[in-house]
C-alpha cells in the first residue's frame, strides 16, 4: 500500500485516506484566509462596501455636490465670541443645517457650542441694558409708566385729575354734538352715555337727528350713526371724538385729547400724550439735546 494512501483508523469512523484529509485541511485553510481577507477588504474599503451591500458608488459629480455642504472644523469658543454678530448668525444657521443633515453627535455638539456663544452675548446685552437704563432715566420706560400695582393706581389717579381739570376748564369753550337716526340701534345707548358725561363735567351735549337736519349732516359729512363730534364755540373748528357706541371713559379721553389739539398744546402725532408726559419718555417729539 502506498504510504500516501494510509488511512486513519478510528472506531466508528469510516476509513478516509490521509492524503484526502490533508487536502481538505489545506483547502479549508486557504478558503478561510480568503474569506477573512475579503471581509477585511470589504470593511475597510468603502468602494467595495457599496457592491457587497447592493449600493451604487456615488459618481464624481455627486461627491462634488455633497462636498460643497461640508463644513470646516469649528473655531474655538474664544474666536466665536469675537466674531461679528452677523458672522455668528451665519455660523449658527450653517451648523444647525449641517447637524440636521449629518445627524452625528459631533455635528450637534458644534451647533450647541455656537448657541452657547449667542446665549452669552444675549445675557451680556441684557445686563448692559439694565445698567444703561439705570444711568439714563430719560430712556427708561419706568420714568413714564409704573410697574407696581400701587404705582399704577397713582398713575390712574393723576391721569384722571388732569383730564377732569382740563374738561372743567374747557366746558364754556366747547360742546359735544351726537348725530343719530331713527333706525340706529346704538344711538339711544350712546346718548345716555353722553348725558352722563354732561352731568359729570357740566358740558353742553346736543343730539341731532340727521333725517331732520340735512344741513348739519352735510356740513359735518355724517355718513354713519351714532357719531359724536367736538365743536369749538365761536369758530368753525371741530373734530370727531367717537364713531359708534363708546364708553364714558373713551368719550372723556378723546374729548380731552381733542381739546388739547384744538388749543395747539399738542400736534396730531402727540394725540396720546397727556400733560404730565409732555417732553418725557411717552412724548413722540424727540427732545432737543442740550447745547
Amino acid at each position: 500500500m502506498d504510504p500516501e494512501d494510509d488511512v486513519a483508523m478510528k472506531p466508528g469512523i469510516s476509513m478516509i485516506p490521509i492524503r484526502t484529509l490533508t487536502g481538505v485541511a489545506i483547502l479549508g485553510t486557504f478558503l478561510g484566509t480568503s474569506v477573512s481577507l475579503a471581509y477585511a477588504e470589504t470593511a475597510g474599503d468603502t468602494e467595495k462596501k457599496g457592491f457587497w451591500w447592493y449600493e451604487e458608488k456615488p459618481t464624481e459629480e455627486e461627491e462634488e455636490a455633497l462636498a460643497q455642504y461640508e463644513l470646516p472644523a469649528l473655531p474655538s469658543m474664544q474666536v466665536l465670541a469675537e466674531m461679528h454678530p452677523l458672522e455668528i448668525k451665519k455660523e449658527l444657521e450653517d451648523r444647525k443645517v449641517y447637524a440636521v443633515w449629518k445627524q452625528t453627535p459631533d455635528a450637534v455638539l458644534d451647533y450647541y457650542k455656537v448657541q452657547d456663544v449667542v446665549r452669552r452675548h444675549a445675557l451680556a446685552f441684557t445686563a448692559l441694558t439694565k445698567y444703561v437704563m439705570l444711568k439714563n432715566p430719560e430712556l427708561n420706560a419706568r420714568s413714564a409708566f409704573a410697574s407696581s400695582g400701587a404705582g399704577r393706581d397713582i398713575e390712574t389717579q393723576v391721569r384722571g385729575d388732569r383730564i377732569e381739570r382740563s374738561l372743567s376748564g374747557s366746558r364754556n369753550d366747547y360742546a359735544l354734538i351726537m348725530f343719530s337716526s331713527p333706525e340706529c340701534p346704538y344711538c339711544t345707548s350712546q346718548i345716555n352715555v353722553l348725558k352722563y358725561f354732561a352731568d359729570r363735567h357740566h358740558w353742553v351735549v346736543d343730539d341731532v337727528d340727521i333725517t331732520r337736519d340735512h344741513a348739519l349732516q352735510a356740513r359735518f359729512n355724517i355718513t354713519t350713526t351714532p357719531m359724536t363730534i367736538l365743536i369749538e364755540r365761536g369758530s368753525e373748528r371741530w373734530m370727531p371724538i367717537a364713531i359708534g357706541l363708546e364708553s364714558v371713559v373713551a368719550i372723556e379721553d378723546n374729548t380731552y385729547r381733542a381739546v388739547r389739539l384744538l388749543k395747539g398744546e399738542i400736534t396730531e402725532k402727540q394725540f396720546f400724550t397727556t400733560e404730565y408726559q409732555d417732553g418725557g419718555f411717552a412724548d413722540t417729539v424727540v427732545p432737543k439735546e442740550d447745547q
